[in-house]
């Protein structure tokens, strides 16, 4: 067996050569990701997967990662109250989107918003759409709708974001159950209006 880096999870596992099966390292922090998706072409090693964070590559350029990531100093661990408002663009605006969302994020313009990621053009076969593309915000305190909704209403206003009349946060434990693509129908925890 082998400890390898997964691109996708963000976390070291052991990779059964002989099986062909992945087993969690147990001493691995939470999954942190969105849309789980991984084969053994997606395993990197760990050097391999900085240059995909807090980088200034663009979705349209990159091809060999699912995601980019965009990581503050958050110092609390990830946990099953993690959740995410998701927006999502055509595929032709995801870079311009991408670039304004790290520099609101770098900016402390996000309040709430502990993490990011941006889709690639790398073909996810757990997304709904191979036209659109999506930015995950990340937040802590799921369970507390207020909160919740205060930061989706901040993000809507500072992205300025037209795309959709509703935009919906959902719950890590949620992704874990399936997407829409997979046969999963609730897929969410909180909705928003959009009134931009």
């Amino acid at each position: 067996m082998e400890h390898k880096y997964n691109t996708i999870t963000g976390n070291y596992h052991w990779y059964n050569n002989i099986s062909s099966k992945w087993e969690e390292d147990e001493t691995d922090e939470e999954d942190e990701t969105d849309e789980e998706y991984e084969t053994e072409k997606d395993v990197v090693v760990k050097d391999d997967l900085s240059k995909f964070i807090n980088t200034d590559l663009l979705p349209e350029d990159v091809c060999d990662s699912y995601w980019l990531w965009e990581r503050g100093n958050f110092s609390g661990k990830r946990t099953e109250d993690t959740g995410k408002w998701m927006l999502f663009y055509d595929k032709l605006l995801m870079n311009d989107s991408w670039i304004h969302a790290k520099k609101l994020y770098r900016e402390n313009k996000l309040p709430g918003i502990i993490s990011m990621k941006c889709c690639t053009v790398k073909k996810n076969p757990r997304a709904s759409s191979n036209n659109d593309g999506v930015i995950i915000l990340y937040c802590t305190n799921s369970s507390n709708e207020k909160t919740i909704m205060k930061v989706g209403q901040n993000v809507l206003e500072m992205f300025k974001y037209k795309r959709r009349r509703i935009i919906y946060y959902k719950t890590d434990s949620q992704t874990h159950e399936g997407t829409a693509a997979t046969g999963c129908k609730t897929n969410h925890t909180y909705k928003l209006f959009n009134h931009l």
